[in-house]
C-alpha cells in the first residue's frame, strides 16, 4: 500500500470538501472557500503537530499556527505546573519594539515570565474552552500582575479584549510534573 503524504491527504481532504458543499451564490462561494482555507490549514497544523520533532519548539509552534489562524496582533503561549502552581510564559509573539517595552513594565522578558495563578483562573482554564476574561491581564493573572503595569501592558497593546483558552490536554515529563499549555489572544 502507497504511503500518502501530508499534500496528497490535504488534497484528498480539500476535493472532497469541495464534493460535499454546494454552491449557490457569490456570498456562499467566499464561505466556501473561507471553510476550505480554514480546514486546510487545520489539518496541514495537526499534521505537523504530531510530526515534530524534539529539537522544535512546540510552544512556538503552537504560538505561529494560533497567530495564522487568529491573526491576533499578540499571542502568549503559557504552560501551568500543577505540582508546583506555577503559570510560565513559554512563548511571546509581538515586535521588537513591544517586546523591548513589555520587559521594561515587567522588569524581565515576557518568555519566562512566572507566577502563581489563582486556582479559579486555571480550573476555568481546564475546561479547555475560549474564555473571554472581562478583568483583561488584572484578572487573568490572578491579580499577581499589578493592576497598573496589567492596564499599562493593555494601553501599550491597545487591547480591547483578552480571549484566554486552555488546551493539549495533560502531559506528565519524568519528575511526574503535570503541565498543560494556555493560550492568550490580546484583541
Amino acid at each position: 500500500m502507497k504511503k500518502k503524504n501530508p499534500s496528497d491527504a490535504e488534497a484528498a481532504l480539500r476535493q472532497k470538501t469541495e464534493e460535499q458543499l454546494p454552491v449557490k451564490s457569490n456570498a456562499q462561494d467566499e464561505k466556501v472557500k473561507q471553510y476550505i482555507a480554514n480546514i486546510t490549514l487545520l489539518s496541514e497544523a495537526a499534521l505537523k503537530y504530531v510530526s515534530i520533532s524534539r529539537d522544535e519548539n512546540i510552544y512556538d509552534y503552537i504560538r505561529d499556527v494560533l497567530r495564522n489562524l487568529t491573526g491576533a496582533k499578540y499571542i502568549i503561549v503559557n504552560s501551568y505546573n500543577k505540582r508546583y502552581n506555577l503559570l510560565t510564559t513559554e512563548s511571546f509573539y509581538a515586535d521588537k519594539t513591544i517586546n523591548i517595552k513589555i520587559t521594561k513594565l515587567l522588569g524581565k522578558k515576557a518568555v519566562g515570565y512566572t507566577i502563581k495563578p489563582d486556582t479559579g483562573i486555571i480550573n476555568e482554564l481546564l475546561r479547555k474552552k475560549n474564555l473571554q476574561v472581562a478583568g483583561g491581564l488584572f484578572e487573568l493573572s490572578g491579580e499577581k500582575i499589578p493592576y497598573i503595569i496589567s492596564r499599562s501592558l493593555e494601553g501599550l497593546l491597545n487591547v480591547e479584549k483578552v480571549f484566554a483558552m486552555g488546551f493539549s490536554g495533560i502531559t506528565c515529563n519524568s519528575w511526574g510534573e503535570s503541565k498543560f499549555k494556555r493560550t492568550i489572544f490580546l484583541t
